[in-house]
């Protein structure tokens, strides 16, 4: 449960985000809904989602112990069984057209975990980025092509550039609305291997690039409430499966990366951990002449 200093300080956040955005738009329209949301959560409210995030901080050990366990000992029987789950009464539909190029990528789409160290052009990463969350213009408002509650998006990627052709490797930042990217931090491939150090079945020296999804909960929570933390979930996973399959038609492999260490991650991407909090990492590189590690 959010303590009382924790309360205030995130209504002074979000006090914050909205008088941004009433500077812009006219603060007169936003002032009854602050001094709701303020008087929220001041009072006993349990702020479910800010509740999580903040307390969700690394992977223990105990955790990789458990996923270690669970992979060698009981994920390969629990994956065979779920063919003989369904009730055998159900009406049977017709396969995928395989010729249809959109289901030949759904179809190939594996997680790979070793790659061959060979660059990546710019031109593929700037299709990559921009397919994710291309932005279209429609009257006064802009959408993306992915969908959003509210039409908020409130994830944003960052990316390491390990081995992308001209730029410098460092960690970057997409905006969407101007199709560019932003230069956070050089030379960070040693942070970027303790972040993520734990996971040790993925190969951290040859990938081309490892995107990281932020999820901005304030500016979600303003319209949805405790709501928010799904929503922003939800919207990270629907951005990783578009990154996965451009990625795939571009024949470059993924792995998704659930755990790393939040708080070392979000000092690098220099976002407050309160606020703003990095949920997923997607990491990507040219795929090896075996196909690399794949399940």
């Amino acid at each position: 449960m959010i303590e009382m200093n924790e309360r205030v300080i995130f209504s002074r956040l979000l006090e914050e985000r909205l008088n941004d955005i009433g500077g812009s738009l006219g603060q007169s329209m936003f002032d009854g809904a602050l001094n709701v949301m303020e008087g929220n959560m001041v009072k006993e409210y349990d702020n479910l989602g800010m509740t999580y995030l903040l307390n969700y901080q690394t992977q223990r050990l105990a955790d990789y112990l458990n996923l270690s366990v669970y992979s060698q000992s009981y994920y390969p029987f629990i994956n065979m069984a779920q063919k003989y789950a369904d009730d055998a009464s159900g009406t049977s539909l017709k396969p995928c057209d395989e010729a249809n190029p959109v289901v030949n990528i759904l179809n190939n789409r594996r997680s790979i975990r070793e790659y061959s160290g060979t660059p990546v052009t710019f031109a593929d990463i700037s299709s990559i980025l921009n397919g994710i969350q291309n932005t279209h213009e429609v009257g006064e408002m802009t959408f993306r092509n992915t969908p959003s509650g509210g039409g908020l998006y409130p994830v944003t990627i960052y990316f390491h550039a390990n081995r992308i052709e001209d730029i410098d490797e460092g960690v970057y930042r997409y905006q969407p609305s101007t199709n560019s990217i932003l230069l956070i931090e050089k030379n960070t491939r040693d942070k970027i291997k303790e972040i993520y150090k734990n996971q040790l079945k993925i190969d951290l020296d040859n990938y081309c690039a490892l995107f990281m999804f932020v999820f901005d909960y304030v500016f979600c929570f303003q319209k949805y409430n405790n709501l928010a933390l799904s929503l922003g979930l939800i919207e990270t996973g629907m951005l990783a499966q578009n990154l996965e399959l451009i990625a795939n038609s571009l024949d470059l492999g993924t792995c998704d990366i659930g755990g790393c260490d939040k708080v070392k991650g979000e000092e690098l991407l220099k976002i407050d951990g309160m606020n703003q909090h990095l949920i997923y990492s997607v990491i990507m590189g040219s795929k090896k002449n075996n196909g690399g590690v794949q399940v």
